[in-house]
């Protein structure tokens, strides 16, 4: 359902009454007050602000239909207001009239879904004074209007203020609480950060534990490219290869070199049994 069918004309009067007087230092705020006598206008909320220098009160006119806002218009009653107020302003829910519907001079207040916005600015006329008439119902029967007005609003804040003497305590305690986990929180963050400082620095030395490893380990295959006549950078099975041939080498020289002692070892006992031979010779010739 819409803003405009939701309002009726005294709900709407009394939000737009509570909404301009969100400030009560800026102005004073009167509803449904006649500012003259007997047939003279009834603005639905009249404000006047607080100024010594500016003396410019506004009417507020509220409509919660397109048909009592043209009838008003067409009948020129809004302008009576002039004789009272610096500034008219239509007071309407959100949708029922375009800013080019009003009449010149006129301005208009917006109630939206949860706020009032000026949707147009009024023209603001110089007004010297009000009638005396006018000013003794504003003080006399307005401010009591207000002081009544204010009875709940007074009564709301010293319900307040009792409630916030008796939690006094429990909030204070709630707030000691919050305190004492955010404290809680801060220092888990502050262990978890200088964990994983620590963790980042043993891997940064394991990282170069591992470079002087592979650093090493570059230079041993480098001697070794060096032994065997390969270029630098060979790759590992290349070394591998030339490793099983050297071996294979040595095993051979190995095999060579025993051969040449059972060749040695045979010469020297041919070389002896020859030795025998002659000396037996000579002893017979004898």
């Amino acid at each position: 359902m819409s803003d405009t069918v939701a309002w009726d004309h005294d709900a709407l009067a009394d939000d737009l009454k509570a909404h301009l007087r969100g400030n009560e230092r800026e102005r004073l705020i009167w509803c449904d007050m006649q500012l003259g006598p007997s047939g003279s206008p009834r603005p639905d909320v009249y404000a006047l602000p607080k100024s010594y220098s500016k003396f410019t009160p506004f009417a507020y006119e509220v409509k919660i239909s397109r048909a009592d806002y043209q009838a008003d218009v067409n009948a020129g009653k809004w302008q009576k207001y002039y004789a009272f107020a610096s500034a008219v302003v239509f007071a309407v829910p959100d949708g029922l009239i375009k800013t080019t519907e009003l009449p010149g001079g006129a301005g208009m207040i917006v109630r939206k879904q949860n706020v009032w916005r000026l949707a147009k600015a009024p023209k603001v006329n110089a007004l010297d004074n009000l009638p005396r008439e006018t000013w003794m119902k504003l003080v006399i029967d307005g401010l009591h209007r207000i002081q009544e007005s204010r009875a709940p609003l007074n009564t709301y804040v010293m319900r307040e203020r009792a409630f916030k003497k008796a939690l006094g305590d429990e909030i204070a305690t709630l707030a000691a609480s919050k305190e004492t986990a955010k404290w809680h929180i801060e220092h888990e963050i502050a262990e978890h950060g200088r964990r994983l400082e620590a963790i980042k620095r043993q891997n940064e030395a394991e990282i170069e534990r591992a470079r002087e490893r592979d650093r090493v380990a570059g230079q041993e295959f480098d001697r070794l490219c060096d032994l065997f006549g390969l270029p630098r950078g060979t790759g590992t099975w290349a070394i591998s290869t030339a490793i099983q041939r050297a071996v294979k080498a040595l095993d051979a020289d190995q095999r060579i070199r025993d051969l040449l002692q059972v060749i040695e070892a045979a010469q020297n006992s041919l070389a002896a049994a020859k030795l025998k031979v002659l000396a037996s010779q000579n002893s017979e010739a004898a």
